[in-house]
C-alpha cells in the first residue's frame, strides 16, 4: 500500500523536515512501505532534502502557464501542490 500526500504547506524548511518525519513515522505505524509526496522543484531545498532522505522522482509534468501570468515565487516557507516525487 502507499500513503499519498497531495497538499503539503511548512513555515520554513525546519517545519517541512518535521512534517515529513511526521509523514513517515504515521506510515511506519501503519505499516506503509511507500509514501509518495507532490511537490515542485521550485522548492530546490526541499526537493534536496527529501532527495537525501532517500525519495525518489516517479513522474514528472510540465507547468504551462499563460503569457503575462506566470507564477508568482513564494518567498518564505514551502507549499507542495501539484507534482509527485
Amino acid at each position: 500500500s502507499e500513503l499519498r500526500v497531495l497538499k503539503l504547506v511548512a513555515a520554513d524548511q525546519a517545519a517541512f523536515r518535521q512534517v515529513v518525519g511526521d509523514v513517515l513515522r504515521e506510515a511506519a505505524s501503519r505499516r506503509i512501505a511507500r509514501v509518495a509526496l507532490r511537490c515542485q522543484t521550485a522548492f530546490r531545498s526541499a526537493y534536496g532534502e527529501l532527495m537525501a532522505m532517500g525519495f525518489r522522482v516517479q513522474w514528472t509534468d510540465l507547468r504551462m502557464v499563460l503569457a503575462g501570468y506566470e507564477e508568482q515565487p513564494v518567498t518564505g516557507g514551502v507549499v507542495f501542490s501539484n507534482w509527485e516525487i
